[in-house]
């Protein structure tokens, strides 16, 4: 047990991927496509730092691609139903089919 309590400064890519809440395999897929930053390599090991994982998940953004390289699906509007027919929400009057 260390006695010092300090986080480490640099992570091997299973816990690199854990301090970002991402398995290794999303984590290494973003690093693919350049959202995240490449590790470096100290002797055999690959070793990213904990400080550049925190710039680039501040730099993240909701709209950013994601680890499957493609953008992440708009949410559909809510589709205009009827106030005419309170029984029966999903019954389209010629009007909302054609604001649609």
């Amino acid at each position: 047990m260390d006695p010092y309590a300090y986080p480490p400064r640099g992570l091997d890519l299973a816990a690199a991927a854990r301090y970002l809440g991402l398995t290794p395999t999303a984590s290494s897929a973003l690093v693919r496509v350049g959202q995240l930053p490449s590790a470096r390599q100290l002797g055999v090991t690959a070793v990213w730092g904990r400080m550049a994982l925190d710039a680039a998940f501040e730099a993240a953004s909701a709209d950013e691609v994601q680890p499957n390289g493609k953008p992440p699906q708009k949410q559909r509007d809510t589709p205009m139903m009827s106030k005419e027919w309170p029984g029966h929400p999903n019954v389209y009057t010629p009007e909302t089919l054609a604001e649609r």
